[in-house]
């Protein structure tokens, strides 16, 4: 998705694809029984712990090539707010029709909110002196 998009882009259409394929799997609602199985079952528990170390981690990959002024710490928070942004929409899909929305709308919604809230941090961090920054380990 990054190699194909243009470079103003790229975080965008990271966010747009990732969302795109939360939908496709919440649909399906498997992933919500995993994860409703995973209050009762270790099994499952570990899956969705997996899942969601594997989950943060891509997007963590992605911010920080994006955003490299990050530290590893604002890279973790920056992830956890795009992904809690994903995960929450996909819960509002069955909304859009009575409320008169198009799946694109909460699509953009979701890329803005996901761009403004990294930008803070990036916004943040370059506000901050060099010695209080986070280590980009």
């Amino acid at each position: 998705v990054l190699a194909s998009a243009p470079v103003g882009d790229r975080f965008a259409a990271a966010v747009r694809s990732t969302l795109e394929v939360a939908f496709e799997q919440s649909e399906g609602g498997v992933l919500g029984m995993i994860e409703a199985r995973a209050h009762h079952d270790p099994v499952a528990a570990a899956v969705v712990s997996d899942f969601t170390r594997q989950y943060l981690g891509a997007l963590s990959e992605v911010t920080a090539r994006l955003y490299p002024a990050l530290g590893k710490r604002e890279i973790a928070l920056a992830s956890v707010l795009v992904a809690s942004l994903i995960d929450g929409a996909c819960g509002f899909l069955p909304a859009l029709d009575r409320l008169g929305l198009e799946r694109r709308d909460l699509v953009e919604g979701v890329v803005e909110g996901a761009r403004e809230a990294v930008g803070a941090l990036a916004r943040k961090t370059a506000s901050l002196p060099s010695s209080s920054r986070s280590s980009p380990g």
